[in-house]
């Protein structure tokens, strides 16, 4: 929170240079702090005064009704806003804020209410910019952080044994067998004509050696001789 206000504070220095209408205060934490404004129509006395915020948490602080107490709307400040009227003609009021937080760094400015005909309104002057330095958390509004925490580490220590169940079964499957190539339809044909093939020129062979075996073997054999037969060039009627 103390950056914004910081760029805030800036902006109203820079205001109150330029236009010179601002006043700039600087408290800390707990500490107390007075300022006094002016009602900008001195010429006729107002009945009621109203304190209100501009910049942080546009809002009316307090209304106050000279004579009676002052009426204040948050209820954390009940005991925090003391105002003193200045003079008897009302022109002049003084605010004290007292036990200080950073929730109270704001602009505010003085508003003094009339009764004439009709009732009008008069600003006061100057303008304050009061900037509270709150270096302790006031209260904390955000919610515990312990579930939350819990919840991721339950989360992660569950998706890690995830992680390793899977591993572990990943790791005792069985090695997968390898598929037997299937050897198209096309090739086993070719391969049955072929096998076919061979073993028709295989019975082929086999069958022309024995011929040429047997007919060799005629060839060669040795007639038997008839003992009967004439020999050559004798007469086969001189016997």
């Amino acid at each position: 929170m103390r950056n914004p206000l910081l760029t805030v504070w800036l902006i109203v220095t820079f205001s109150a240079a330029g236009f010179g209408d601002i006043v700039y205060l600087s408290r800390q934490r707990n500490s107390s702090v007075e300022f006094s404004c002016t009602s900008t129509n001195v010429n006729a006395k107002p009945f009621a005064f109203s304190l209100m915020r501009d910049l942080v948490k546009p809002e009316k602080v307090l209304y106050e009704y000279f004579g009676k107490s002052p009426s204040i709307f948050n209820e954390k400040d009940k005991n925090r806003f003391v105002v003193r009227v200045v003079d008897s003609s009302h022109h002049q009021v003084t605010v004290n804020i007292s036990h200080l937080l950073g929730r109270h760094t704001d602009l505010y400015h003085c508003v003094f209410h009339y009764d004439f005909q009709k009732f009008e309104d008069y600003p006061g002057k100057p303008k304050f910019f009061l900037y509270v330095e709150d270096s302790i958390p006031e209260e904390c509004t955000c919610y515990s952080y312990e579930p939350l925490l819990y919840a991721l580490s339950a989360a992660a220590v569950l998706l890690f044994l995830c992680v390793l169940i899977l591993a572990g079964a990943y790791c005792k499957r069985p090695p997968s067998q390898p598929k037997p190539q299937t050897v198209p339809i096309y090739e086993e044909m070719n391969g049955v004509r072929t096998v076919n093939g061979k073993a028709g020129s295989c019975h082929f062979s086999t069958y022309l050696n024995e011929q040429e075996e047997t007919e060799t073997s005629e060839y060669i054999r040795p007639r038997r001789e008839n003992p009967y037969d004439p020999l050559p060039g004798s007469d086969p009627y001189s016997l």
